[in-house]
């Protein structure tokens, strides 16, 4: 800074030398040409008056100081001239000064001469015998006077050259000392010392940078407190958050993230690539970065699926400043949307077959099929078929409501040995028809639950165990009180369950894949429905089954009173 300050410092003043002594040059000339033209004016007004006297132009030229004096008449014609024979002498009806020339005053004009060739300056003025007396005086005009005034000039620049370059070392020196002792002073951070060194415009200089420190300081402090909350919000943050800037570098990386994609290096100012070498990520931040377009889509990632929303962060319509990119983790909700559209496709399938069948019953008895034994026939099919189709609805919106969580049930102190007996009675008929033996151990143990969810449950235990049993079967109901809980226990010396097919018995519409399991009537709710009431009351469920000998269902309910 000094030396360009000294350079700048003698270059100035170089400049100001040569701008004065130009200009000092030009109104030197200038002023010399206004006295040129007085002087030879006052002198030709003066030859006019000797030419009355004595008209001999080399006297008169004498007179003039050895100017050169021209006699010529109004219409150009040369009579005299104190240098050339007239008869060499061109007509000088066009020369200005001839064509302005008056009796009273002199007219002055600078031209070059066409006969000599060189520059000069002419003042004419008409005598009294009508003729015109022409003074010339040899003369460079402004710009000779200009290029006269040279030499002095250029002595004057070097003078001052040599001046300035003198002078401009300590005055350079004692100009920026101070600056140069605050620069310090910052540099070191003592702030408090900073000083502007006695001078006012360096003083200002210097408390303007000291308020701009502290304005800086406080910026500092205050983005620091910001990066530590965005941080922390960010660090608490299942989502993954990742912010981009133009150039598709990463500013910010949440744990989240770094953890979703298995990162543990810092990340900060690399490639995205060091995250993640997911190319739909790769393209949709492309497209967020070249077209401001959003993009939303699911990415599986080790087992789990995210929800990836990558924004453009615009400054305006066109021009994107960065990207940002927020994973959030949806694996049990695409699990819930699996499992309705399964639900849906099972109901659908399952109230398929009723409709179908009735709907081709109500055809036969619409074309007149059969007797009336037939027709009483398909009737009765039609009768047991809407049964199944109301059995299945309702199962269905039971299952809905226990899982939606909507089914607020009224809950009452409940005898289980009184709901027990109540069941087995119900189904008395169709375990002789099925010629199976049902036998109660009841206790009356008593719970605060919901009196038809008991029922419910219970008909759905015994009923399986009746369906799929074999003939000369037997089913063992079982309550009892243990542990101030209730158990419920129902046994069955049925078709039994395969292994494999256990871990999903509870399953909505799933059916055991045995020809006999799939041959029961039903509609694959009921266990599903055992499975929620359970849930519901916080108890548990247990399944001991094998395939051939029969099954075992035991429920434990828990703050039961005996």
């Amino acid at each position: 800074m000094r030396k360009a300050t000294y350079v700048h410092f003698v270059a100035i003043a170089l400049i100001t030398a040569v701008l004065c002594g130009v200009i000092s040059a030009a109104l030197y000339a200038v002023n010399a040409e206004k006295q040129t033209r007085a002087h030879l004016s006052a002198l030709c007004f003066a030859v006019s008056r000797i030419y009355e006297a004595e008209p001999d132009v080399a006297y008169l030229s004498r007179v003039a100081e050895g100017g050169r004096v021209t006699i010529v008449t109004p219409d150009g014609t040369v009579l005299a001239d104190s240098t050339n024979d007239a008869e060499t002498r061109k007509n000088q009806a066009d020369r200005e000064e001839i064509l302005r020339a008056n009796e009273k005053t002199p007219i002055t004009v600078s031209r070059r001469s066409e006969t000599l060739a060189d520059p000069f300056m002419y003042a004419a003025i008409e005598l009294p015998d009508g003729n015109i007396l022409r003074l010339a005086q040899a003369y460079a005009g402004v710009a000779g006077g200009i290029v006269r005034q040279l030499p002095i000039v250029g002595i004057a620049l070097v003078l001052a050259l040599l001046i300035a370059a003198f002078t401009a070392n300590g005055f350079t020196k004692k100009i920026l000392q101070p600056l140069e002792t605050a620069a310090d002073d910052i540099a070191a951070g003592n702030y408090d010392a900073l000083a502007g060194g006695g001078y006012y415009e360096v003083e200002k200089i210097v408390r303007k940078i000291k308020t701009l420190l502290d304005k800086t300081h406080r910026a500092r402090q205050e983005t620091a407190a910001e990066k530590e909350k965005i941080e922390t919000i960010l660090s608490g943050m299942p989502e993954g958050f990742v912010l981009l800037d133009a150039d598709k570098k990463i500013q910010l990386a949440s744990r989240s993230a770094q953890k979703i994609f298995r990162c543990d290096a810092d990340v900060v100012g690399q490639d995205l690539s060091l995250l993640t070498r997911g190319r739909k990520i790769a393209q949709s931040v492309r497209k967020a970065a070249a077209e401001n377009a959003l993009g939303i889509f699911d990415l599986p990632i080790d087992g789990a699926v995210y929800s990836v929303r990558v924004s453009p962060v615009s400054q305006g319509d066109l021009v994107a400043s960065g990207v940002t990119i927020l994973l959030v983790d949806v694996t049990a909700e695409r699990a819930a949307q699996s499992l309705r559209s399964e639900f849906f496709s099972n109901a659908s399938h399952e109230l398929k077959t009723p409709i179908t069948s009735i709907m081709g019953f109500a055809q036969m008895l619409e074309n007149g099929w059969g007797d009336a034994q037939k027709s009483a026939e398909i009737c009765a099919r039609i009768s047991a078929e809407s049964k199944k189709m109301s059995h299945l609805i309702a199962d269905i919106l039971t299952i809905s409501r226990l899982e939606s969580g909507t089914a607020v049930a009224e809950t009452q102190r409940v005898d289980l040995g009184e709901v027990a007996h109540a069941v087995t009675d119900a189904l008395a008929f169709q375990a002789q028809d099925a010629l199976v033996t049902v036998t109660l151990d009841c206790e009356s143990v008593f719970v605060h639950a919901n009196k038809q969810q008991m029922h419910d449950l219970l008909n759905n235990l015994v009923d399986n165990a009746i369906k799929y049993n074999v003939p000369g079967g037997t089913v063992a109901v079982r309550v009892a009180a243990q542990n101030r809980g209730a158990v419920l226990t129902v046994t069955d010396t049925g078709i039994g369950i395969p292994l494999a097919a256990q871990s999903r018995i509870f399953e909505r519409f799933y059916r055991a894949g045995t020809g006999n399991a799939k041959a029961a009537p039903g509609t694959g709710l009921g266990l599903a429905i055992v499975k929620h009431i359970v849930s519901s009351l916080g108890g548990e469920i247990a399944l001991e089954s094998t395939e051939g000998k029969g099954t075992n269902i035991t429920v434990r309910l828990l703050d039961a009173r005996a």
